[in-house]
């Protein structure tokens, strides 16, 4: 056997030995033979440390126990045995250990007189240096040892120096200085035919050509890294060049394509074990994706692992950035102290890592905070002090935010003229990104108006939302388009107030008008109307093994409580909220990754009042409230009129929140409360009629003698119990069929729906223990379908059972318990036989049916998002579907809403539209005296 025949096969045993698991057989007894078989070992190590670093540890432990085994035969396998361990070590993110193992090989090389090995054992030294914050040393080590390279002609290694000295200065933003040597690592490589290596120049080019905002050949160099790195099946590097690409949308102002491609490269690189750094690196700006979108419980979530990853490896860059990014989210959330808090230590870690342009970053976010807590002169001087280090540094984005920042500063200090150079400025510079251009044009918005410079303002308002709106319409999924909503509200307010003003002074004016009624429809549930035009992607099948364990973990609660186990049901219950969250980022996860469902021909389209006008039927009436401040406005739109309204919004809350407490007070009320029935009857009456007053007695002209009434809420006016408002004399159920819509966008949508039919039922009916009539108001209900009555009872009661049998069914009426989770409201749930039924699953059915009932406690109440975005179980099933739903603002009375359904369903299959039904049994029940606890909860939302 040749030598070369008898290498490769060394190699291939070697290979089985590392990527197989194949035990090795003795090890070899002559020196020679061990040290060729170390040398291979090595080369293992190396091949895999950064694409698959479970078999470099294998790699590692084989040489060790072979140096341990033939150390005296072989002096040489000491230092490898040193060597791999070291780059082991860096695979597993131990940088100190790693340091120690390398040091060591330089030691046993140098001994040995074999100068070229103990230099390339640096390389990796400057990557474990550089990852632990001490770039003076890891800079004199890596120019020595480039030096020594150059003159020695070894090409491969003095590309390996380059490409972590371009990585020393990326850390450090030193993005210029960084991409020359990037570029020359690259042509080394290339000049090699490493195509390992030149992939990772290339990520490292493009990662810094990203922060240069040079955005078109950041993205070239990123795709040709990830196409290479797909060829050759480097996972990691594949990984790695889809992180560069998300950082690149994000930079741009592009979170909506940056989520995607973050969200997969988290996911292959946590599936292939990837260095600890390059995770932690990509899980940050997937936090910062989650920011970007106003995903901030959530960013923050991951903020805090990545914080505890990086302490646990020792890697204070990466962890001085979570730090850093974390005190934005907690800021918007209004946790003030505790982002200061952060803020500080980021600042502190940058300074000691020598690192001036990311302290000034956080300095720039202390002045931000100042603003936030009113001391614009603060913020203003904090944002010109940090601008001649961006500028130094070349850092675009950077500096634009603090042009930005200093912009609302002056605005908020009076300083209108300084504030419109400064925003003007900002638009102009080149960091400028689509984030930064909305805050502008709002900035410049309120300038304009306040000059009473109306068609300025509402031209600056227009190009913010046409930004703000293009990127909600292109995210994947309704979680994503309602939470973007949440810091745009205001630019919604300004447009809508502005045309207000406009319809003022000419109140006869048609145009004025229709174009008030234009920003009333565009400030509210875009994202559920986008979501109502496509068919988004469904749960991910694989959280199934999660809800599993949640729904034990609940079990396990529910028996604790009932044992009184405080102890348990503590520990219990922190297990089920980290599943939920887990749960969660499992959905969240699965949805960024899926591919974009088509948008419908017009999910963007308003319409116009002409065809919301031709559209009500004789005697309908729509009312579309927007609230503003201590003030609302309301356009009533009838077939043959329109008409503006507005009125006093001071105190409604206050309002709401003591009817909230009179209606609470009745539940479960006791029998000897039968004696104060009155007396409770009429201060919940009182709260009624002041809300009447408020909120509907100035509509009263303008609705006139309107039978059936479209109801739009906004803000809080979404908890007001429309049918239990009384003017005095009856309640406003006893005048009106009421429906409450979201919009005029998804009421549009939902009239293409087919008209509706009142022929087949499903029916499912889980009584939990806890409601007695629960089989009763099913059966009760199914006779009135005859044989077209589908019932699931008790332990049928399914998700499955509802699953297959919801698309043959005209009506879908669900008796159980539910709750409305107002800290997570995607967890809002119906409590079926096998578990719950969440908003999720929910919008994931496969509905027919013209009407879903609901009836159940909670199951109306949503939270409001910004934007008026109500999340909540109705959201869910129109989001199926379902045209009309019929849900409960409140914990209902069990037998009381048997009765209840029992009459409804009665009218519906006699003829009645859903609306009308519904008036037919609360107007009974309101005439006869009950207490509207008993009948004003329910509500028709929808078509009919």
């Amino acid at each position: 056997m040749t030598s070369s025949s008898a290498d490769d096969v060394a190699r291939e045993r070697v290979r089985a030995w590392v990527h197989d698991d194949v035990a090795p057989p003795p090890w070899p007894e002559a020196g020679d033979a061990a040290a060729r078989l170390g040398w291979l070992l090595k080369d293992a190590c190396y091949a895999t440390w950064n694409t698959e670093p479970p078999r470099a540890r294998r790699a590692a432990a084989l040489l060790h126990e072979l140096a341990e085994a033939r150390q005296a035969q072989a002096p040489v396998l000491r230092a490898l045995a040193c060597w791999t361990r070291g780059i082991a070590e860096l695979g597993a993110g131990r940088m100190g250990d790693a340091i120690d193992a390398l040091d060591a090989a330089v030691a046993a090389f140098t001994a040995l007189g074999d100068e070229t090995h103990a230099a390339q054992t640096q390389v990796p030294k400057l990557m474990a240096l550089s990852v632990l914050g001490r770039h003076d040393e890891a800079v004199q080590c890596a120019q020595a040892t480039l030096a020594r390279f150059v003159a020695s002609g070894d090409e491969r290694s003095a590309g390996k120096i380059e490409l972590n000295l371009g990585t020393m200065l990326f850390r450090q933003d030193r993005h210029a200085d960084a991409c020359r040597h990037y570029r020359s690592a690259a042509q080394r490589f290339a000049a090699v035919g490493d195509v390992e290596q030149s992939v990772l120049a290339d990520i490292g080019l493009a990662n810094a050509l990203t922060w240069l905002f040079d955005f078109d050949e950041a993205l070239r160099v990123s795709e040709r890294a990830r196409q290479l790195a797909d060829a050759h099946g480097y996972t990691v590097l594949s990984a790695q060049a889809r992180g560069s690409i998300g950082q690149l949308e994000l930079n741009r102002g592009q979170p909506q394509r940056a989520l995607p491609a973050l969200a997969e490269a988290c996911r292959l690189l946590e599936q292939a074990g990837g260095l600890p750094q390059r995770l932690a690196e990509a899980e940050i700006s997937l936090a910062d994706a989650y920011l970007a979108l106003n995903l901030l419980p959530e960013a923050v979530a991951r903020y805090d692992r990545v914080t505890a990853r990086c302490a646990e490896h020792e890697m204070p860059i990466e962890q001085a950035r979570a730090t850093l990014q974390r005190a934005q989210a907690l800021a918007r959330l209004g946790a003030l102290d505790r982002a200061q808090t952060d803020l500080q230590a980021a600042r502190q870690w940058f300074d000691a890592q020598g690192n001036a342009a990311s302290a000034a970053l956080a300095a720039l976010q202390l002045a931000a905070l100042a603003l936030q807590r009113g001391d614009a002169a603060q913020a203003l001087a904090g944002a010109l002090a940090v601008v001649p280090v961006f500028d130094a540094h070349t850092l675009p984005g950077w500096r634009c935010e603090a042009e930005v920042l200093a912009a609302e500063a002056c605005a908020a200090a009076g300083d209108a003229a300084q504030a419109r150079q400064r925003f003007e400025a900002a638009l102009a510079l080149p960091g400028a990104a689509s984030h930064t251009d909305w805050r502008c044009r709002l900035g410049l918005a309120a300038l304009e108006s306040a000059a009473g410079r109306r068609d300025a303002a509402r031209a600056q308002l227009e190009q913010a939302l046409e930004v703000i709106e293009a990127q909600r319409a292109a995210l994947p999924a309704d979680e994503f388009r309602t939470a973007f909503g949440a810091d745009k509200a205001s630019a919604y307010d300004a447009l809508v107030e502005l045309a207000w003003q406009a319809l003022a002074d000419a109140p006869a004016d048609a145009q004025a008008s229709a174009a008030l009624w234009q920003a009333l429809e565009r400030a509210r549930g875009r994202a559920l109307a986008i979501g109502l035009a496509r068919a988004d992607p469904g749960v991910d099948p694989g959280a199934d093994t999660l809800r599993t364990r949640l729904q034990w973990t609940r079990e396990q609660a529910r028996h604790a409580l009932a044992e009184g186990d405080a102890q348990a049901l503590a520990s219990l219950g922190r297990q089920a909220q980290a599943l939920e969250q887990q749960l969660l980022e499992t959905w969240r996860l699965a949805q960024a990754m899926a591919p974009a469902a088509a948008s419908g021909a017009d999910a963007d389209a308003l319409p116009p009042l002409a065809a919301l006008q031709s559209a009500l039927e004789a005697g309908d009436a729509w009312v579309q409230y927007h609230r503003l401040g201590a003030r609302w406005i309301a356009a009533v739109v009838r077939r043959d009129a329109v008409r503006w309204c507005d009125g006093d919004a001071s105190g409604i809350d206050e309002r709401l929140e003591a009817l909230r407490f009179q209606l609470e007070a009745m539940r479960g009320a006791a029998p000897r409360m039968q004696a104060h029935a009155a007396q409770l009857l009429e201060r919940t009456r009182r709260h009624l009629q002041a809300l009447h007053r408020q909120l509907w007695a100035p509509l009263a002209d303008a609705l006139g003698v309107s039978t059936r009434v479209f109801v739009v809420p906004h803000a809080s006016l979404h908890y007001v119990p429309f049918a239990a408002l009384h003017d005095g004399r009856q309640w406003l159920v006893e005048r009106h069929e009421l429906v409450l819509a979201p919009s005029a966008t998804a009421w549009m949508a939902a009239r293409r729906r087919p008209p509706s039919r009142c022929e087949r039922l499903l029916a499912l009916g889980v009584d939990g223990g806890a409601l007695p009539h629960v089989e009763a108001e099913v059966r009760a209900i199914a006779r009135y379908f005859g044989p077209g009555a589908t019932l699931r009872l008790g332990a049928e009661a399914t998700r499955s059972a509802l699953r297959e049998a919801a698309p043959s069914a005209d009506v879908v009426h669900l008796a159980c318990h539910a709750q409305f989770r107002a800290d997570s409201p995607y967890f809002s749930a119906l409590h079926l036989a096998d578990g719950e039924m969440t908003l999720r699953d929910a919008a994931a059915l496969p509905l027919n049916a013209s009407l879903v009932t609901l009836s159940a406690c909670e199951t109306g109440l949503s939270r409001v998002a910004p934007g008026d975005e109500l999340v909540g179980l109705v959201r869910g099933f129109l989001l199926a579907g379902a045209p009309n739903v019929v849900a409960t603002l409140w914990t209902v009375d069990d037998a009381s809403t048997a009765a209840l359904m029992q009459d409804f369903y009665a009218g519906l299959c006699a003829g009645r539209r859903p609306a009308a039904a519904l008036r037919d049994v609360q107007s009974a029940r309101a005439t006869a005296g009950q207490h509207p606890f008993y009948w004003a909860a329910f509500a028709l939302h929808g078509r009919d």
